[in-house]
């Protein structure tokens, strides 16, 4: 795993499949994951035991495999199926973009990697997933867009209506480019440009 995404609260460690309690999970999981999709095949080499311990921090969104080769898998197949199939066991393709939450308590989990027959892909590797998104600094409410931040900072309860910085104005930005037409005012009462 990419040294990044691990910390002090989050333990690895491969598993061998030569047990009998770890060779029978083997057995169960690659046949269901078989079931599901002929293409999709589980190696014995392909297990981790995971630990994660109370505290520490959410980790930044990532997928197992890198899109390079997701995008070639599409490019030879054409279709590349993606499912989730919730219960004891949630099964999820290595492009999918996710991240591993903090811990109340001690939390252990077994975690393998699901492989596309035939296309080589490196196990045990992540890649950073960047999502263009925007978050309100007093009220952590996200935003996909400037324009939908800047609508919720203007009414915003946590941080209050802002108030205009210029000439001692108390009007609230609570109109749409109301800041640009107090400048537009201020500048041309002083004769000057802000540019």
């Amino acid at each position: 795993v990419n040294s990044e995404k691990l910390d002090r609260f989050r333990l690895q460690a491969s598993i061998p499949v030569s047990g009998a309690a770890i060779g029978e999970i083997h057995e169960v999981i690659a046949s269901t994951v078989g079931e599901a999709n002929p293409n999709w095949a589980i190696k014995e080499s392909s297990w981790k035991a995971l630990k994660s311990l109370p505290g520490g921090k959410d980790q930044s969104v990532y997928h197992d495999y890198s899109t390079f080769e997701t995008a070639r898998a599409l490019l030879k197949h054409k279709l590349v199926l993606g499912s989730v199939i919730v219960d004891a066991v949630l099964f999820f393709r290595g492009d999918l973009a996710h991240a591993g939450e903090k811990y109340d308590g001690l939390n252990i989990r077994l975690h393998c990697y699901v492989q596309i027959a035939g296309v080589d892909q490196e196990q045990n590797a992540t890649e950073a997933v960047v999502f263009q998104t925007f978050r309100c600094d007093k009220c952590l409410k996200p935003a996909y867009t400037r324009k939908k931040l800047a609508a919720h900072r203007r009414t915003c309860s946590e941080r209050g209506l802002l108030k205009c910085p210029y000439q001692g104005s108390t009007l609230a930005y609570d109109v749409r480019n109301s800041f640009n037409s107090t400048l537009d005012v201020s500048t041309r009462s002083m004769g000057t440009s802000l540019l």
